[in-house]
């Protein structure tokens, strides 16, 4: 069972979060907010300097930023999915409780 992840925040405080994307297995990363009044979350496009000792085959780091908007707790969901392959089921890779405060 996947452990959830307790970040605590203050209001309008930012926290940024890094996962490991298998991009080139062909699959991508996206969230699910519980409740996108509680947090926001942007992806943090890469520099050129985060591919420096990539290899080919190798996992890429996505970084994300998430937001504290208003008091409250929210779950947010990562999963990892072939966008063009409706038959591939996503999978849950990271789970966070946000609790704003």
């Amino acid at each position: 069972m996947l452990e959830i992840k307790t970040i605590h925040l203050k209001l309008n405080e930012m926290e940024e979060i890094e996962l490991e994307n298998r991009g080139s297995a062909g699959l991508t990363l996206y969230t699910v907010v519980e409740d996108n009044e509680i947090v926001s979350i942007d992806s943090i496009p890469n520099s050129p300097s985060d591919h420096v000792n990539s290899k080919p085959g190798d996992s890429l780091i996505v970084k994300f930023r998430i937001q504290a908007k208003t008091v409250g707790k929210t779950k947010v969901k990562f999963y990892e999915t072939r966008v063009w392959d409706k038959s591939y089921n996503a999978a849950l890779i990271k789970e966070l409780l946000i609790m704003v405060g």
